[in-house]
């Protein structure tokens, strides 16, 4: 289900209090932004913010309640991606755009499959390209793995004390480095097919995910950022406080001029 407006019940059950994500986009940019509920056999398993500017999702939202079995590999192997109608989503990831650049880049999954592995149909519902942006292999199978294996881990100790962990995973186009952040170019992947039917979309220039364990006492909070880049020593992934990333979300935004105030991703 795709919409114009985030308030609707399926897209806002994935955040805390049922109050989306503010500031990544505001004016002119919204008209180029879709709200997903993401869904499978009728069910929604995640919520997707999605720039068809870029053909990129901005993030997706996913939510974890219990973790009844380990949080590891897919209950069968899924490598299909599939993609949203045309009419829905114009500007999107295809499979004849990934492979324009052969083995170097991955489809990252934004929720992975693994973290949603509890049934088939959640892990297949990660398998769109709506959930899925260009990854350099080397970033994405190296630290950011190892990170989104962390926070799989942590999900049962949120969880088995009655907590319910937030997660939004999304992208940046900034980049971190050893004197601070700076503004690269954003490259894009593609265009391809037959008179480049399939357009362009934009290779993130980092990944970031933010967590949010609500619990019966209080709250724990975390974020974790890192460069997309094909040099894995040059990736500088790292946890850091959610108002730490914010800093650095609200300076890409206000270099590429998406943004107005107020900025928070847990408002």
């Amino acid at each position: 289900m795709v919409f114009t407006n985030p308030h609707q019940p399926c897209y806002i059950q994935f955040f805390v209090n049922g109050n989306p994500s503010v500031g990544l986009r505001t004016g002119i940019n919204l008209g180029n932004i879709k709200y997903i509920c993401q869904q499978v056999n009728g069910l929604v398993y995640y919520a997707t913010m999605f720039d068809e500017r870029q053909g990129i999702a901005v993030f997706s939202a996913y939510l974890i309640l219990v973790v009844s079995r380990s949080l590891s590999l897919t209950p069968a192997p899924i490598t299909t991606f599939s993609d949203f109608p045309a009419k829905c989503i114009g500007t999107q990831g295809s499979t004849a755009i990934y492979q324009t650049q052969g083995q170097q880049i991955d489809k990252g999954h934004l929720v992975p499959g693994a973290t949603y592995s509890s049934t088939r149909d959640s892990a297949c519902s990660t398998y769109v390209y709506t959930n899925a942006v260009p990854q350099y292999r080397a970033f994405n199978r190296g630290l950011w793995a190892q990170f989104e294996a962390r926070v799989r881990a942590f999900a049962p100790q949120c969880t088995g004390n009655g907590g319910r962990l937030y997660l939004l995973t999304g992208t940046s186009f900034l980049q971190n480095t050893t004197q601070g952040v700076n503004t690269p170019p954003v490259v894009q992947l593609g265009p391809a097919g037959r008179r480049n039917v399939c357009p362009a979309i934009s290779i993130p220039n980092s990944m970031r995910t933010t967590g949010c364990c609500v619990l019966p006492n209080g709250v724990r909070s975390f974020a974790v950022f890192g460069n997309n880049v094909p040099n894995a020593a040059q990736s500088l992934t790292q946890q850091m406080s959610v108002a730490s990333l914010e800093n650095i979300l609200l300076r890409d935004v206000l270099h590429h001029a998406m943004v107005g105030q107020p900025f928070s991703l847990f408002p």
